[in-house]
């Protein structure tokens, strides 16, 4: 459900939502992993989507965080929002442990324990899901890229296709999101007639390619794990 927080945000307001919750579908997939290489993505990909949220809640908000501040200093602005918790933002302490082992990562090498990050997946999500709360008054899970088309068909259409990944039913969210965009080139097309060119097309399917992505990803990841559990399952 739409929440009155997320109606009011604008298109490039939910794009950049769309945009956090991408870096950490990527960080959360790469930290389940086992290899050493799955981890150190995920560590920088969590990292990354720290800093990314602070500076775009800053941004959003109107907070004075110069474009070379660093990361500390980042914290520091946003803690100046109203709407924290008395106790302060939720897995802080995670996030600075986080930001310092990237650093580590980055110039030695050194990657952390595994049940370090995992702590540190738990303590990044809990401080990204309060930030987005505080700065733009809505839950981060309940952003969905359909609330930027105005379209109130496709807007449907799309919300469908992203209720049916959700529940990781990839098949439903392809045929949905794919009858979505072939009626929005449609639409398009009859605005703007026979001057419609390739790269329009390509702009036009940039709203879909997030649900297309993720929908490919899943189906892969649901894939490898069907084939992991047929290896070690014994033959009757």
């Amino acid at each position: 459900m739409t929440s009155t927080g997320e109606q009011s945000l604008s298109p490039s307001a939910l794009a950049g939502l769309i945009r956090l919750r991408a870096m950490l579908e990527r960080a959360y997939r790469e930290a389940k992993g086992s290899s050493e290489s799955s981890r150190q993505i995920a560590l920088v990909t969590l990292d990354g989507a720290c800093e990314y949220a602070i500076r775009y809640s800053a941004h959003y908000r109107g907070l004075a965080l110069k474009p070379q501040a660093g990361f500390h200093e980042g914290i520091r602005e946003v803690q100046k929002l109203r709407g924290w918790r008395s106790t302060g933002p939720a897995g802080l302490r995670g996030v600075i442990e986080l930001h310092g082992a990237r650093n580590q990562v980055q110039h030695m090498g050194l990657l952390p324990d595994r049940e370090l990050m995992s702590n540190w997946v738990m303590d990044t999500e809990a401080f990204i899901q309060e930030l987005v709360k505080v700065a733009f008054n809505v839950q981060l899970g309940d952003v969905m890229l359909a609330e930027a088309i105005r379209d109130v068909e496709l807007r449907s259409l799309l919300n469908e296709a992203e209720r049916a990944l959700n529940a990781e039913d990839t098949t439903k969210a392809f045929l949905i999101t794919d009858q979505a965009f072939l009626q929005a080139r449609g639409r398009w097309r009859e605005q703007r007639g026979q001057a419609c060119r390739q790269t329009q097309d390509l702009a036009l399917a940039a709203p879909f390619a997030f649900l297309l992505h993720r929908a490919i990803l899943l189906t892969i990841s649901k894939c490898r794990c069907s084939r992991r559990t047929r290896a070690v399952t014994p033959s009757c």
